[in-house]
């Protein structure tokens, strides 16, 4: 892998946790303005509350595709990664599978950052 894809993959490893930021800062407005318009003491539009929704709608939609697409490629990279162990191939998935969100940035870390680069062979 090259040092440039690597660094791609650094980035796409961390970017879930702004995407993460963006979308609870979208919730939590969601909620500050439901309960605003509800102590108003009349009915919201439905088309208000749409509109509202709908940056809590594409922030989780991004950070669930961003979430998922990570997940299989760290799998799959972790199930074909000859350097590591069986024992810890299936550590590695579970925990892709139970706390992706953090798993990922410490594999690039440990696994692809600071990955032995291979060797050039000498004629």
């Amino acid at each position: 892998m090259t040092r440039g894809s690597k660094i791609l993959l650094g980035i796409l490893s961390f970017l879930p946790f702004v995407l993460l930021v963006f979308y609870l800062a979208a919730v939590f407005t969601f909620v500050a303005e439901m309960i605003t318009v509800g102590h108003s003491g009349e009915k919201p539009d439905p088309i208000f509350v749409w509109t509202r929704m709908s940056g809590v709608l594409v922030w989780g939609i991004l950070l669930g595709l961003l979430s998922l697409g990570l997940k299989i490629y760290y799998i799959i990279h972790a199930v074909n990664n000859k350097q590591i162990e069986s024992s810890e191939r299936i550590i590695w998935v579970l925990i892709f599978v139970f706390i992706g969100l953090i798993g990922y940035p410490i594999y690039w870390v440990i696994r692809i950052w600071n990955s032995p680069k291979p060797s050039v062979p000498t004629s």
